[in-house]
């Protein structure tokens, strides 16, 4: 168990678990967790971050080495932990931009350039039909939509397929509706990608939690940003 010195505690095992001050655990890697490159590298970070905790304590509790030699030490470990983590940082920023581009690339409907020529207007039409309607019936038919798309499948797939400026239901119920279709229409493909996205954050939260244990060890975070600018802005990206 590592205390930091703002009462974060981080307990680095088998499984990780960070404690926050305020009692949030943010993160945590179960036994079993899936072998993703993800999962991969934010073993690597912890196991990193582990072996530099150690060797630091061990150092530093070594009488027969003078206070200089303890500290010439200490940041040589630290910069083998600090190069350790940054190829794992950058390895887990390029798999998570890679999943970036994937889920902006997933969708529930075929785009028009893979669908006949007329279906713009047929859409165009569809959504005629929904924004003649009535406040009370449009909001009920919406919230059916995004319920159970397959109820009008025409009706959803037209207020997906266009811009959501057309379709005029307002962002968050676009969103929905997407969401919905994809978790209907892709439900494999969409839960396998919520579980990557899962992971990319998880290994960036392991990514954060080891600059904080080395930087604790050195006593300042000097140098995790000469030798670690990739954790480093990883570490500022990540919220706790």
């Amino acid at each position: 168990m590592i205390t930091l010195s703002d009462g974060t505690k981080i307990e680095l095992a088998d499984t990780l678990h960070i404690t926050t001050p305020r009692g949030v655990k943010m993160i945590g890697l179960p036994n079993g967790t899936p072998n993703s490159v993800h999962m991969q590298q934010a073993r690597v970070v912890i196991a990193a971050a582990q072996s530099y905790s150690d060797s630091a304590t061990s150092i530093r509790e070594n009488n027969l080495l003078s206070a200089a030699q303890r500290d010439a030490h200490v940041k040589e470990k630290a910069t083998g932990a600090l190069t350790t983590i940054e190829t794992s940082a950058k390895a887990i920023v390029g798999e998570s931009d890679r999943l970036r581009m994937k889920a902006n690339t997933m969708s529930p409907t075929a785009p028009y350039e893979k669908v006949g020529h007329w279906k713009p207007v047929i859409d165009l039409r569809m959504i005629d039909l929904l924004n003649a309607m009535d406040p009370v019936p449009k909001a009920a038919k919406i919230a059916m939509l995004i319920a159970e798309p397959l109820s009008d499948l025409d009706m959803a797939d037209a207020i997906v397929r266009l811009p959501a400026s057309l379709s005029n239901i307002g962002t968050e119920n676009h969103s929905a509706l997407v969401k919905a279709m994809l978790q209907r229409l892709k439900g494999d493909d969409y839960a396998a990608l919520q579980r990557e996205l899962q992971q990319s954050a998880l290994a960036r939260n392991a990514v954060r939690a080891a600059i904080d244990v080395v930087a604790e060890a050195m006593g300042s975070y000097g140098m995790t940003h000469a030798h670690a600018p990739v954790a480093m802005t990883i570490h500022r990206e990540v919220k706790t």
